[in-house]
């Protein structure tokens, strides 16, 4: 995949699956299963392209614990997309894509000031790690944030995307056996 922003060129080498959610136009999209699927390497280039493709947009990223986010995702958002092309505003817990106005809010479901901040929020695109973690109750109040509006007044796709590895919850009803309209599952595969 290339990728121009300005004068920079990305280019990704994706698996198949990874290209097929990436390319989901779905509004609920879940890239779940084995180890080693490039689950948050997906998550966190596909959080990019949305705050590309649409200047001024907002998102948020997190995990349950905010700790796993800074420990994990946040790392792996920092091998997957090139350092010149954003910012991270730790204090704040925020990524600003450089050029196009808009914003990554990061962070966890475990911080009741950040849970709170939710009930204002407003997000053009979410994207939860190892959503396995999360409750049903949690995905409700996220998705209930999807009302940005960009700069222009026009509105984003307003998609959310989920990753997990295997595990009996709530997402194995909602996007497995017996999937809601708008969701959609694909299955990550050992690369």
């Amino acid at each position: 995949m290339k990728l121009e922003n300005g004068t920079a060129k990305i280019e990704w080498e994706l698996s198949p699956r990874q290209a097929t959610a990436i390319r989901s136009e779905a509004p609920i999209l879940l890239y779940g299963g084995a180890k080693g699927g490039g689950k948050s390497y997906f998550l966190c280039r596909w959080a990019f392209l949305q705050a590309v493709r649409f200047p001024g947009n907002r998102g948020f990223l997190g995990r349950k614990r905010s700790v796993d986010f800074t420990n994990t995702t946040l790392e792996t958002w920092k091998k997957a997309i090139p350092s010149e092309l954003y910012t991270v505003n730790e204090q704040r817990k925020r990524i600003t894509i450089r050029g196009v106005h808009s914003i990554i809010d990061y962070g966890g479901l475990d911080d009741p000031l950040a849970v709170e901040k939710f009930n204002s929020a407003e997000y053009g695109f979410i994207g939860v790690d190892q959503a396995e973690e999360v409750s049903r109750d949690d995905f409700a109040m996220l998705r209930a944030t999807l009302r940005h509006k960009l700069i222009d007044n026009t509105l984003p796709l307003y998609q959310v995307r989920l990753t997990a590895n295997p595990a009996e919850c709530w997402l194995k009803d909602e996007f497995i056996l017996n999937p809601g309209e708008g969701f959609e599952f694909v299955k990550s595969l050992p690369v």
